[in-house]
């Protein structure tokens, strides 16, 4: 029995470090581009049209668009719960930044797109996060 837990033990010890490279490694990136308080502001104007708003993960991508003309888009994707308390994978959404002086002033979210590849919203946030620059998973 003393052997067993020793054994355990020994694989727990080689077993951890492992995982923790692992999860050091495959540790997603920071989006560039976009500051924290700006993804704060975009991610609460994106949970306020979802029917489960705080159980909302987001994944932000890179902003193409950091310089330009405003309001600015930006592209990124939400996985949050459906009615039926399911997660529903990951959705692209389109936002647009409005700056005043390189500060953002007013975030206005255009759509979440859905899994149904002929939605009209689908089909538009798809086609403008393109057109933007943004690379998005099919």
């Amino acid at each position: 029995m003393t052997r067993l837990m020793s054994l355990a033990l020994a694989g727990m010890m080689i077993a951890a470090p492992a995982a923790t490279a692992y999860a050091q490694k495959n540790k997603p990136k920071p989006a560039a581009g976009i500051l924290p308080a700006e993804e704060k502001r975009v991610a609460n104007a994106v949970r306020a049209l979802l029917l489960d708003g705080k159980s909302a993960k987001f994944r932000f991508l890179d902003f193409t668009a950091r310089k330009g003309k405003s309001p600015r888009p930006y592209c990124g994707l939400v996985n949050a719960r459906n009615a039926m308390a399911r997660y529903t994978g990951e959705q692209p959404f389109l936002a647009y930044m409005t700056f005043h002086q390189d500060k953002l002033a007013f975030v206005r979210v255009y759509g979440i797109a859905s899994r149904d590849p002929i939605n009209p919203v689908t089909v538009e946030v798809r086609r403008r996060c393109a057109a933007a620059g943004y690379k998005l998973p099919p």
